[in-house]
């Protein structure tokens, strides 16, 4: 009867786990720290690297490196900075002619407790929408409520948490039931420079043209 009632207990504690829940609560309880992306999407010749460094409660740069097997890399940089959110990129486009040193803002007066942003953010989007708190923001899975990691409605993104910190470790996209694309994660709680939190664009930028 004692090892029914344990099965039982086990069970139970299984169907009640809240991925995201748990989630949350532990990128809540870091002050500020790295979190390092590396993204490749099957069947396309290049490759990204990105870093979001963040500090509560309203310090936060990501920035990214998209490599093409020819020519200049692709480089983004969003920064958090009166109130607002700086968007730049080296290029508006993989067209010939697109603007090049383009930059762009939206209002983020939250800091790190606003969510979502349309900044250009990759797969740090999702960690900015937990590092926000913000539980409403996140369309999940119903059907997969009790997976061990955070399925998005219609199943086509998936963070799979690390088992013992329940931090993202990487972040699966899938389309017509197959992965497409996955990006490592991996996140560093400590302290981040101050010039690692900011970014200064070229003073020859333009603001991107709609």
């Amino acid at each position: 009867m004692k090892k029914f009632l344990l099965a039982a207990a086990l069970l139970t504690g299984v169907a009640a786990a809240d991925p995201l829940e748990e989630s949350l609560a532990k990128y809540a309880a870091i002050p500020e720290g790295k979190v390092t992306f590396q993204l490749k999407v099957q069947g396309m010749p290049w490759t990204q690297s990105s870093t979001l460094a963040f500090r509560r409660p309203d310090k936060m740069h990501y920035w990214a490196e998209t490599k093409y097997p020819e020519g200049p890399p692709l480089e983004v940089h969003c920064w958090l900075e009166g109130g607002k959110i700086w968007n730049w990129t080296s290029r508006v486009g993989d067209w010939q002619d697109a603007q090049k040193n383009g930059y762009s803002t939206e209002d983020f007066s939250g800091g790190l407790k606003d969510a979502p942003t349309s900044a250009p953010l990759g797969p740090g989007n999702f960690l900015v929408l937990l590092l926000s708190g913000v539980r409403q923001e996140f369309e999940l899975e119903p059907s997969k409520a009790n997976e061990p990691d955070i399925w998005w409605k219609d199943g086509d993104n998936q963070l799979v948490l690390d088992p013992t910190t329940r931090l993202v470790k990487e972040i699966v996209a899938w389309h017509s039931g197959k992965d497409v694309a996955h990006a490592q994660v991996q996140t560093t709680p400590g302290p981040v420079p101050d010039a690692e939190l900011t970014w200064k664009m070229p003073a020859d930028s333009t603001v991107i043209k709609p």
